[in-house]
Order: C-alpha cells, then structure tokens, then sequence
C-alpha cells in the first residue's frame, strides 16, 4: 500500500482562547478556524477534549461563507478551512480551569492542540469542605462540625438543609456575604436553590 501524502493544518488566528472570569455554570462558545495550507488535502481524523466538561463541533466553511458538518476522513483541499467550536460547560468547575482539543489529522505534525481556559467563580463557597461528617455517633452523643458558606453573586439565594430525618431548615443568605452554619445531626446535605 502506498503512503499518502501529508497535508498541511494551519490554525488561522490565535490557538488558544482565555474566557476571562465566568460563573460557575456558565457554558460558553470559542470558535477556532483550520486551514488546509499545503499542496496536499489535509484530512481530520478526529478532534479530541481532555474532558467531558469540552465539545466541539467541525464544520467546513464555503467560499460564501456558509457552514457545513465536516465528515472526519474527509478531504480539505489546499486553501480550504474548517471551522472548529469549542463548547466549555464550567459546572461544578471553580478557579483556573483548562481544556484543550486535540485536532489529529495527517499533517506531518500528527496533531494540534487548541486551548481554552477560564477562571471560574464558584456560586458557593464552602469551608472547609461541601460535607460535613459526624463519624460514628452513641445515641447520647453530641458533636459539633462547622461549615462556612460564602457567596460572591450578586443576588440573595435561599439554602435549604436536607436531613434524613423528614424535618428541613431554610436558610437566606444575603449577597456577598459570610454565612457560618453549624450542624449538629447525622446526614445533612447542603442544595443551593437560586
């Protein structure tokens, strides 16, 4: 079997994508643009993210602009350009967070990485973790744990307190500002309710 020849991937424009400060929750979009830049079609076998929170979509670009689905497999001919989008859902996701996709095609440098990133403020804050755990308890035993939940959005939001008895608790919190909640019951779950 004869090799084929190898094509040529340019990124158009910046590989890399810095969205700045986002909320926790955000999903935001990034468009990167692929040439074919040889004298050789360039193919695109796959476009890989490090993570599930990253997707992306391929789409060729028509001399008119429009946009196409891209097949991987299929032939760019030199000149031609791809349009890659870049999804980043930052659920559950907080500070500095990166993502990056693998472009692997038969360019002689076998892949390209493009590259994403956010800081990411969470709606809650919780210290020292988002659970509080009593260990094991005697029926005339009491403990106390503390959780401390702060908040930087610009709206009040309610908390609820689940517990695995039927009662529950309803708690405001008031925007930016510290909230130190002390439990003394086994099983409690903590829900933002926005």
């Amino acid at each position: 079997a004869t090799a084929r020849p190898a094509g040529s991937l340019r990124v158009v424009g910046e590989d890399a994508h810095d969205f700045g400060e986002l909320m926790q929750g955000a999903v935001v979009d990034h468009t990167f643009v692929l040439e074919s830049a040889g004298d050789q079609p360039l193919i695109i076998n796959s476009v890989k993210a490090s993570c599930g929170c990253t997707v992306a979509v391929t789409e060729r670009i028509g001399a008119d602009g429009n946009t196409t689905p891209y097949a991987y497999g299929d032939e760019i001919a030199p000149g031609d350009q791809l349009r890659v989008t870049a999804r980043l859902n930052t659920d559950g996701k907080k500070n500095r967070t990166q993502s990056t996709l693998t472009v692997i095609s038969n360019d002689t440098a076998g892949q390209t990485v493009l590259r994403l990133s956010a800081q990411v403020q969470p709606f809650l804050e919780l210290a020292p973790n988002a659970y509080i755990n009593f260990g094991k308890l005697f029926s005339n035993e009491t403990k106390t744990e503390s959780l401390r939940i702060s908040s930087q959005v610009a709206d009040a939001f309610m908390l609820t307190l689940e517990q695995a008895q039927p009662r529950a608790a309803t708690l405001m919190l008031d925007p930016a500002q510290a909230f130190l909640l002390q439990a003394v019951e086994r099983g409690a779950k903590f829900h933002a309710i926005r």
